[in-house]
């Protein structure tokens, strides 16, 4: 129920330009994985990028991963760098065994 309820307020909270946007369901699977893999880059580098570029990835997760990424999503907005490394990770390890 939390996990639903962050994917809920970060999809409020987008810019009304932002909101316009309709989900991608066409692009490759590794498209998200890649960019996961860049943010996860920024979070090791402590550069605050890592939050807008985690926003920007919201509506390109598939929809069985949106719980796990709501989860380290609220650990980016915390700025729980380590712990949403930790999430980062197991999420690409998950997506990659199916």
């Amino acid at each position: 129920m939390l996990e639903q309820s962050l994917v809920e307020l970060n999809s409020a909270f987008l810019a009304p330009a932002e909101a316009q946007i309709s989900p991608v369901t066409s692009r490759p699977t590794n498209d998200w994985q890649h960019s996961l893999r860049n943010v996860l880059t920024l979070l090791a580098a402590g550069n605050l990028q890592a939050i807008e570029q985690t926003e920007a990835m919201v509506h390109n997760i598939p929809r069985q991963w949106q719980s796990h990424f709501a989860q380290f999503c609220q650990a980016v907005d915390c700025l729980d760098f380590p712990s949403a490394s930790v999430l980062g990770d197991e999420l690409l390890n998950l997506a990659q065994e199916n």
